[in-house]
């Protein structure tokens, strides 16, 4: 959304417009959350000078969330889309992803994050920043200097430990240690010639895996500036019981590591013969 702004006083001065910025926000029972976390987010990003819109994507839930998310919609940038029933999270994403990427400039900013107060927004004008200075992905990240757990449950710990472990053996990706974690940025063009190449493939697991299988097939389908910025997760801030189905979410795992070789398979060579990563436009020209 590129566009020119002239400075009275200056002479045919032109000021390219900031990138627009897109938050994705997968929700599932958040009808607590949402009523700070939407505004917070829109007041950063709103002090970094981008255009900003909020896709809410509310995965069938049972409590006020729709209702909630609507009523904030009327003062705030935010597009609400219901999934009738409990899909889970790899097809949030799906849905998510591409109501974005739908509207979103080639050089744009896409933002996933959770809606639990877990992911600081006080983090999202670095991971603009970044992706404004060149970068593809930027990962918030809990395993570089800086990053850390605050109050996470004991066996939830221990999944995250050994899937990011397994993750970093099996799918060595540059520049990446926290394969587990929503809180990313990605330049739009990213995600939009992954679409073009795999489709709904793109993001085939139904649980948290999804977040690894989004990386790796991104690292996998283009060449990438991947970076990590530190972030402390804050359970301390969730309300409620977490979402996530350990038992399940560890089997597909299993899966995951088996199905994704094969998913991959053949797209190598044709989708690396163009170079998806775009430089960082100027900010000012003139």
């Amino acid at each position: 959304m590129p566009c020119g702004l002239i400075i009275p006083g200056v002479s045919l001065a032109i000021i390219m417009l900031a990138s627009g910025v897109f938050v994705v926000i997968p929700s599932y029972n958040e009808e607590q959350h949402l009523p700070t976390l939407l505004p917070q987010i829109a007041r950063v990003v709103a002090a970094t000078g981008h255009p900003l819109k909020m896709f809410v994507i509310d995965d069938g839930s049972r409590d006020q969330t729709k209702n909630v998310a609507v009523k904030l919609a009327e003062t705030l940038p935010i597009q609400v889309i219901s999934h009738p029933t409990n899909l889970g999270v790899g097809r949030v994403f799906l849905t998510g992803l591409r109501a974005a990427v739908e509207v979103a400039a080639a050089s744009d900013i896409i933002i996933l994050m959770e809606a639990d107060h877990t992911n600081d927004p006080e983090l999202l004008p670095e991971f603009i920043r970044r992706i404004d200075a060149g970068d593809d992905v930027v990962i918030g990240s809990r395993y570089v200097a800086g990053g850390r757990y605050k109050k996470f449950p004991f066996k939830r710990l221990l999944l995250s430990l050994g899937a990011n472990a397994s993750m970093r053996l099996l799918f060595p990706i540059p520049h990446a240690r926290d394969y587990t974690i929503f809180y990313r940025a990605y330049r739009a063009a990213v995600l939009a010639k992954s679409f073009e190449i795999l489709g709904d493939n793109l993001i085939m697991t139904r649980t948290f895996v999804c977040n690894a299988e989004l990386l790796i097939k991104l690292d996998h389908l283009q060449r990438l500036r991947i970076s990590e910025t530190p972030l402390v997760y804050r359970y301390d801030l969730k309300r409620g019981k977490s979402k996530m189905p350990i038992l399940k979410t560890i089997r597909e795992y299993f899966a995951f590591v088996s199905q994704v070789k094969r998913t991959l398979r053949g797209v190598t060579s044709a989708s690396r013969k163009g170079d998806c990563v775009i430089e960082p436009k100027p900010t000012k020209s003139g």
